[in-house]
């Protein structure tokens, strides 16, 4: 699917999601057209492709930041404002290549910007490819009515598919063999053990640990608490409410591992496996956490 195509779709349908509740357009313009101002402020940027599991993380981290009393008001709804010891900071969610909104980049577009510069610290969230596409295809065919064309096709496009995955991940690799302030966290070591990984991952936000705040931010934040509100339309925002309540195009959909061979036929999942394991060596999956 073309750019253009794309962007026509997705207008189409956000159309569509304001006729049927207005109070979503004021979030899309804030996801849109509203910035955080990054000038002279201390950020931490969490960089992930979409589908990578960003708002299970967010919720946590949103919940424990609350509990602590240090969350503040962001402008932009997608990132995370606090307090630590009386000094305002953000937590940027930053898809950068992988974004889709309002379209997919364009190819090559994947460079060190000012907003990766300037961080003080990075955090890359990654997921295997299979899942992510597996994701990415109920999003985009459920939740999202974008794509129409067969999942084959979707694996193959030039703008979704996993081409487009591996060349993120692998820039990624790239600039981190020199960067000592990226570190890596997976979607799959987060399910593993889920406290261990985010205490880790709020000492590198510089963030005070309470292990009693923390499990009970994370109970608080299950897939079946997060799907819950959503269903309920309790969600932090309009649009983490499901667009007809098929289970499919919920936001918060599954919380499984892996649900890809459920998506895809197991041609096309060797298909995956095999482009995956051509780009990316044992190390990089290792790194990644994906292994």
């Amino acid at each position: 699917m073309n750019r253009a195509n794309f962007f026509l779709r997705n207008l189409t349908d956000k159309i569509k999601n304001i006729l049927r509740n207005p109070k979503v357009l004021i979030h899309y313009i804030k996801q849109y057209l509203v910035k955080d101002s990054l000038n002279n402020k201390e950020y931490y940027l969490v960089v992930s492709y979409p589908k990578s599991g960003r708002t299970w993380l967010r919720e946590i981290l949103v919940r424990y930041l609350d509990s602590m009393n240090q969350l503040n008001n962001s402008k932009q709804p997608l990132n995370i404002n606090f307090s630590d010891k009386g000094v305002n900071k953000l937590i940027v969610f930053y898809h950068h290549y992988g974004e889709w909104a309002p379209m997919p980049k364009k190819k090559g577009y994947c460079k060190v910007d000012s907003k990766i510069k300037e961080a003080k610290r990075i955090i890359f969230l990654s997921r295997r490819p299979n899942c992510v596409l597996a994701s990415s295809w109920h999003h985009l065919t459920s939740r999202e009515k974008i794509y129409n064309r067969s999942k084959l096709e979707f694996v193959n496009d030039e703008n979704l598919g996993i081409h487009k995955i591996i060349e993120f991940y692998n820039f990624w690799l790239k600039i981190a063999k020199n960067n000592e302030s990226i570190s890596f966290i997976s979607y799959e070591e987060l399910h593993k053990d889920t406290y261990f990984y985010m205490k880790k991952l709020i000492s590198n936000f510089g963030i005070e640990l309470n292990k009693t705040k923390l499990e009970e931010s994370i109970h608080y934040s299950s897939f079946h608490n997060m799907q819950k509100r959503e269903l309920n339309g309790k969600g932090q925002s309009p649009w983490n409410s499901s667009p007809n309540n098929s289970k499919n195009s919920l936001k918060t959909r599954r919380g499984l591992v892996d649900s890809s061979n459920e998506v895809f036929n197991k041609d096309i999942l060797n298909f995956i496996k095999n482009e995956t394991d051509k780009a990316l060596n044992q190390e990089d999956k290792i790194k990644l956490g994906i292994l």
